[in-house]
């Protein structure tokens, strides 16, 4: 599944600040080319990248989860650090469009 997410603008959004970020709940986060790749138990592949000034973010589910919950909270951390906003603001900005 592919979301596009909106940046604070005093955010200054790259690939090595998404590492830095991810790094923080993954062992596994590298980059490749002008993407991120990481995992969390739960999501077998997460994919960001940045589009117009956007966090462009592809998941991929892990076959067997055992806390489907924890894993919808450690994502909403993880993309909450990198754009500043969080699930209820995200959820009040997409309501607008």
């Amino acid at each position: 599944m592919t979301r596009e997410y909106p940046v604070k603008k005093s955010i200054k959004l790259s690939p090595d600040f998404i590492l830095e970020v991810v790094k923080a709940f993954s062992d596994d986060a590298k980059i490749e080319g002008d993407r991120v790749i990481c995992s969390i138990p739960g999501l077998s592949m997460i994919d960001f990248t940045i589009s117009n000034k956007k966090l462009v973010v592809e998941t991929k589910s892990a076959k067997d989860n055992p806390d489907p919950m924890k894993t919808v909270k450690q994502f909403n951390q993880i993309i909450e650090k990198i754009t500043g906003y969080s699930v209820k603001e995200r959820k009040k900005i997409m309501s607008k469009l």
